[in-house]
Formats: C-alpha cells, structure tokens, sequence
C-alpha cells in the first residue's frame, strides 16, 4: 500500500482584489502529498519525532509549539538570519536562538527528504484566475482531481496492482466535500483534458482522517506534506525561501521527462509563463 500523506496552505476562499485580473496578483491555494511506501512508515516517523526531540527538548512532547511546520521553520530563520519579525512562532521555536542549531535543524529535515526519497506531488490552484476563467469549478475539488491524477497514474506506472491512500488531518470541510460526491467529476474532469485516463480506483474512496492530538506516527509525516506545501506557495507568490531544504524537496518532486513542469507539481489553471522558482 502507498501512503500519501496530505496537507495545505492557503485558504479555499479568494480575498477580494481591486484588480483581480492582474496577472501580478495571485491568491494561491496549494495541497501536497508526501508518498511513501508502508513498509517506510514507522522508520520516517520516528526519525521525524528524534528531530523534534533533538531540538526542542522536553518540550517535544508539546505538539502544538514543536511541530516542524513550513511556516514556523520560515518565520525563525528570518527572526536569526534575517533580524526580521514576520509574525509569531510557536512557543517551541521561540528557544531556538543559536544559528548554528537552527541551521542543523533545516538540514535534518532535508536529509530526511534524501534520505527516504519521497514521492512528493504538489498541485497550485491561482484561485482568482481559476474563479474567472472555470467558474463551476472548486478550489478543493480541482486541487484533489490534480493530485488523485497524479497518485492514480503513479501506480499505474511503478506499482502494478498495489493501491493508495490519503492520510490527512481532520477538516470539517475537506470531509463534507469528499462526501459530495464532488470528487467523481473532478476527477471525470481531469480524464478528459488528460493525455490518458487515470485509473482512479486504485485510490481509496476517502482519505484516513487522523487527530493529530492522538496520533502518534502519522502526525510526523504529515509535517513533510507541510513543508512541501509552505514552500511551493512561498515560491508561487514570489518569495524564496532560502535554506537546504527546497533543493532536497525539489529533488522528490516527481518527474517523468527531469522536469516537475505538470508532472511533480500542477499549476490550476495552467500558468502563460511558467514562474522560475517553481522550476
């Protein structure tokens, strides 16, 4: 069974804009998923939760202000290297005041990246040009269409006659939307404009919803789908986030033909140039 484990950043809603036709404006949604094989599940949580032990102390047990959250992880660099104040970080991280170790944190997380080689698939939905130019269709359900694509065709491709499966936070509205029904015609949606049919069945109907506050191993692959998901809609923005870790999960983006241009990672709708830091 392939695991991918899921996570967002951005809000489903679009802020309203002045000028929401200009292309210099992007309000960006972004859903990553994080696969690895279950066999590898327990080995990269564990690794995942000696980070957090080795950094935060006995505040590690504290999940709430040590989870290796994108944003988290952004907000002190800048804090250390950058003397900028973007906003708080959780308590955890308030604690981390040596560069050197916060340095050593980013590249752990990045040698977790190399080290176990995810799968990483990454779909970015520009919610205001999707508004104008697809109105019928939803930012949810053409983030998942785009990524259950992705995930179906993978095990076409490299695991006949395994499966996949979701594995996500709860969220009252991701839970409503896959009980829509909605998802059949994204995905119907996607097959019709793809170059060939995804195999859609080989996903599970609905993602196992877990609690991170009782979770005791999926909770810590969840942060990779985080980071992932942090990264890429920094980048879509305009930001770059500097650091080690975008190159190790760059280099787990999935590509077919070395490039993670509609492959690895999916822009909705589809981008008239596509942005350099995204490549």
């Amino acid at each position: 069974m392939q695991l991918y484990y899921v996570d967002e950043s951005g809000g489903l809603k679009v802020t309203p804009q002045a000028d929401a036709s200009s292309e210099t404006v992007a309000d960006w949604f972004v859903l990553a998923a994080v696969g690895v094989p279950d066999t590898s599940r327990q080995k990269l949580a564990l690794d995942l939760r000696k980070i957090r032990e080795r950094y935060f102390g006995d505040m590690a047990s504290d999940w709430a202000a040590t989870e290796l959250k994108g944003r988290s992880i952004a907000i002190t660099r800048a804090r250390l290297f950058e003397s900028l104040s973007t906003g708080a970080a959780p308590a955890g991280y308030e604690q981390l005041i040596d560069r050197k170790k916060f340095g050593n944190l980013e590249s752990d997380i990045a040698h977790v990246f190399a080290r176990f080689r995810p799968i990483v698939f990454v779909v970015a939905v520009d919610k205001r040009r999707l508004a104008a130019e697809q109105p019928d269709a939803t930012v949810l359900g053409t983030a998942y269409g785009a990524l259950s694509r992705r995930v179906a065709l993978t095990v076409q491709d490299t695991a006949p006659g395994e499966s996949a499966m979701f594995v996500a936070d709860e969220q009252r509205e991701h839970e409503q939307y896959f009980g829509s029904g909605e998802l059949a015609a994204s995905r119907r949606r996607m097959n019709q404009t793809g170059a060939r049919p995804a195999q859609f069945d080989l996903i599970l109907d609905k993602p196992l919803w877990i609690d991170s506050a009782q979770s005791s191993l999926d909770r810590e692959i969840i942060q990779l789908a985080d980071i992932a998901a942090f990264h890429v809609r920094e980048r879509a923005k305009g930001s770059v986030p500097s650091g080690p870790i975008w190159p190790a999960l760059r280099r787990c983006l999935r590509a077919s033909n070395g490039s993670v241009k509609n492959d690895g990672l999916v822009i909705h709708p589809k981008p008239k140039t596509w942005p350099e830091a995204l490549e």
